[in-house]
Formats: C-alpha cells, sequence, structure tokens
C-alpha cells in the first residue's frame, strides 16, 4: 500500500484490529476517534488522534467500530476517497490467505527435496 494504515476505532474492536495487525505483521501508523477524550492517549503503542488528520495526507482507513456506517458517512462528508476506506475483514483475510500459500509452498518444496 503506498498511503499510511489507520484504525477508525480506539476501543475494544479496534484492540482487536491492531492486534490481529500485529499478528499479521501489518504494520498501522495510529488510532483515530471521535471521542475527544481519547485524543492524545496511547494504545499498543499507537497515538489516538482526531479524525481530522485524515484530511493531511492520503492514508488507508479501516473502521473498526461498530459504527461502521455513521463513520464511513462522516468519512466521505470529510472527502475521504471510497478506495481508501478497507473493510477489515477483506484486508484481514486477504493477508492471511497470502500468508497460508506462502507456507504450503514452503512446505511443498521441503516435501519434494
Amino acid at each position: 500500500m503506498e498511503s499510511k494504515l489507520v484504525i477508525f476505532g480506539a476501543s475494544i474492536g479496534g484492540v482487536k484490529v491492531a492486534n490481529t495487525l500485529f499478528n499479521l505483521n501489518i504494520n498501522f501508523e495510529f488510532f483515530v476517534d471521535n471521542d475527544e477524550k481519547k485524543w492524545g492517549s496511547i494504545i499498543n503503542g499507537k497515538n489516538i488522534c482526531s479524525p481530522r488528520v485524515l484530511t493531511e495526507k492520503v492514508y488507508n482507513i479501516i473502521i473498526a467500530s461498530a459504527y461502521y456506517e455513521e463513520i464511513e458517512k462522516q468519512l466521505y462528508e470529510m472527502g475521504i476517497k471510497e478506495e481508501n476506506i478497507i473493510v477489515k475483514e477483506n484486508l484481514i483475510i486477504e493477508n492471511y490467505n497470502e500468508k497460508l500459500c506462502t507456507y504450503f509452498d514452503k512446505q511443498k518444496e521441503e516435501y519434494e527435496e
């Protein structure tokens, strides 16, 4: 991905997505949350920022919240393009499948030796 990855949602859902990304060796820049009380805090070593930062650069955004539709609408209203909003399940499944294929390719090579 050319643009940086960000998780929108700094609650339980966001932490779960962050842990999954860490396990898949996928780095993300920071969390974003609408709750002002969370801004400036840190979860899993990553800052929690205001959604306003999303207009400063091009980011790929994973929505990790039960309020997916509302956040998606908010992002569109902020001028975020649809191609920069990532469905977390798709990202996780794509990376998991890639790692699984790599694993089986290695197993096949070892078996054929």
